[in-house]
């Protein structure tokens, strides 16, 4: 159940103590980035304080077990939350980290069972009993509205979870890195990064691609969308920044680019049109 208290040791049941410990440090990002914790000062802290900890999650030699405390953090915060925001975030966090790798199979059913169910047992916190706290009053029929449009959202917001868990769970590979701040951007708005390509040395297009995406799959997109049906010798180029142009295997994932171009550089370079 959600907690303002920072966690002593990890949910789950992780003997080693430098494990535990990273375990413990995980559950601080995910309350500073739903909003229980400040930030320090600075553009996209929350984000760039995410990344840092999927980083140390993904390289680390227990990030199986790590993966499923994470899962479990973030559904525990997300458990009678009375915040609208803050379980909002709460969601938004669940969806990267399907985008980027999903549970245990023994944990999947635990995640599905907690956002099936979340739309339903979500209501509103009680008004507040200090009337100069709350000088305007809502008519039962307006709270019953704002809890029917809330719970629409919560609704949204599962079947996206759920849908980003399937495909990851089918991709043929595994993400690496974590997700670039475009790709966060895209989750929050529930919809797919839009990336300019080139085709050899033709024009820039646009297309679409999701967090699980394959340079192999955006590279049959970019030539459908060229036209091309002799495809021998046809490269396929991301620009990453305003004078670079990178030539990359078809089996890395798209977001995973982004991402070593994003810590390369040090900025939020994304895949730009040159303005």
């Amino acid at each position: 159940v959600y907690s303002k208290d920072p966690i002593a040791d990890s949910l789950l049941d992780i003997a080693d103590e430098a494990t535990n410990f990273q375990a413990v440090q995980m559950f601080t990002t995910v309350q500073k980035f739903m909003g229980d914790l400040p930030l320090p000062t600075g553009l996209r802290s929350a984000e760039v304080a995410l990344q840092d900890m999927l980083n140390s999650l993904l390289q680390s030699p227990a990030k199986v077990q790590l993966k499923d405390e994470l899962y479990c953090q973030v559904i525990k915060q997300t458990t009678l939350n009375p915040s609208q925001d803050g379980l909002v975030k709460g969601l938004e966090l669940l969806s990267i980290l399907a985008g980027v790798f999903i549970p245990s199979p023994i944990l999947i059913g635990h995640v599905e069972e907690h956002l099936d169910a979340l739309p339903e047992s979500w209501s509103p916190p009680p008004p507040a009993s200090d009337k100069k706290k709350s000088p305007l009053r809502r008519s039962k029929g307006a709270a019953a509205g704002n809890t029917a449009e809330f719970q629409n959202v919560l609704q949204a917001w599962s079947r996206e979870i759920k849908r980003r868990m399937d495909v990851t769970w089918h991709a043929l590979s595994e993400r690496t890195l974590p997700p670039p701040f475009v790709e966060m951007d895209a989750v929050r708005r529930r919809s797919p990064v839009t990336v300019p390509v080139q085709v050899s040395f033709g024009p820039f297009k646009l297309i679409k691609v999701e967090s699980w995406t394959t340079l192999g799959e955006a590279y049959n997109m970019a030539v459908r969308a060229v036209h091309v049906e002799d495809t021998y010798n046809v490269f396929l180029y991301f620009y990453v920044n305003s004078s670079e142009r990178c030539l990359l295997d078809d089996h890395q994932k798209v977001m995973d680019v982004l991402s070593r171009s994003e810590q390369q550089l040090g900025q939020e370079c994304g895949f730009r049109l040159r303005p």
